[in-house]
This record gives C-alpha cells, structure tokens and sequence, in this order.
C-alpha cells in the first residue's frame, strides 16, 4: 500500500542536489522523479532478473529501494545494491503485508505482493542476511488514515477483525516501513 504521496514525502527528505538512487519496480517512482526534476536523483528499474541492478553508481551515497516484495529472492537484490554502491545508506520503503486495509483489499481479491508479502521482522531479518546494519525501521502510514483503537473491532469491507493488543495495533496499522540501514 505505497503510493504516490508515501514517495513523494520519502523524496522531500532529501535535497534538490543531493545525489540519490532510487531503484524500483517498472513505473513505481517515475511521475514523482519527474516532478522533481532533480538531475542528482537517477532511477533505476529492477532488471529482467528481478534481483538485478543496473546502472546505480558505484559513488552514491543514497539508495532507496522499493520492490523488496515483488522479487523471488530480496535478499540477493539487496546483496546486489550493498555491491553497485558498497558506502550508501540504503533507505527501503516495504509494504507492510499485516496492514489491516490491506488484507481486507486482498480478501476482497486484490494482490498484496507479486512475490510475497513482508512484515516488519522479515525486512529487519532480510537486511541482516544480505550484510546491511540496520539503523531504523520506522513505520510509514498510509494516504488513507487509519487509527484503531483497543480493544476494539474494525469492520473493513466483509471482514471484522478483532484487537485486543497494543502489540496487535502496532503490526497492523503501518501501511509500510521505511528500513534505513548502512553496509555492513
């Protein structure tokens, strides 16, 4: 459950000029790398191979990276970008496969990932065994709001699901997570 507006705010985190790579799936991050119309900022697209990178420059001190759930085998892909760019700070936007709207859209037959869906101990697990220390996980919320209370029951769509934990609340509300994390 990433979009548009959730890049757009991870983008204004870095200035016009700062030298960054993003590297995403097919079309993800195009419209908003347009907007900013930044010559330091360089999109890369996942290859033909989906655990592939192209084109990152050795030097970049800054990689975002989307797309984690959408490949076979993210942990190759996040090997191959601690590779292409050994000394950058990889910042990795992941959607959260516990967000509770987005598993009310996929019981209602909507996809959550192309590959398989993540949770907060999986990319922290995922950076680890591909040789990156993790500086945070911050949770990312989503364009739509959504504030569960506890104990309680949401209704979302046919499903209600019942919460009776602070534990609960925080696995399911995050829309996504944003991992920050060095080479190892």
């Amino acid at each position: 459950m990433i979009g548009a507006a959730v890049r757009r705010g991870l983008l204004t985190n870095f200035p016009l000029g700062a030298p960054l790579a993003i590297v995403a799936p097919d079309g993800a991050f195009d419209d908003v790398v347009a907007a900013r119309n930044d010559p330091a900022t360089t999109l890369h697209v996942i290859g033909p191979e989906r655990e592939m990178v192209t084109g990152v420059p050795v030097t970049s001190p800054n990689v975002i990276v989307e797309g984690l759930d959408a490949v076979a085998d993210p942990i190759a892909l996040l090997t191959a970008l601690r590779a292409a760019a050994p000394a950058a700070r990889l910042f990795a936007l992941v959607s959260n496969a516990a967000h509770l709207p987005a598993l009310a859209a996929y019981f209602a037959g909507a996809a959550i990932a192309a590959a398989h869906p993540l949770v907060r101990a999986d990319v922290e697990r995922m950076l680890a065994a591909a040789a990156w220390n993790v500086i945070a996980v911050e949770p990312v919320a989503g364009e739509a709001p959504f504030a569960p209370e506890i104990p309680g029951k949401v209704q979302l769509g046919a499903l209600t699901f019942a919460l009776d934990d602070a534990a609960t609340i925080e696995r399911v509300r995050p829309a996504a997570f944003l991992a920050i994390a060095d080479p190892a």
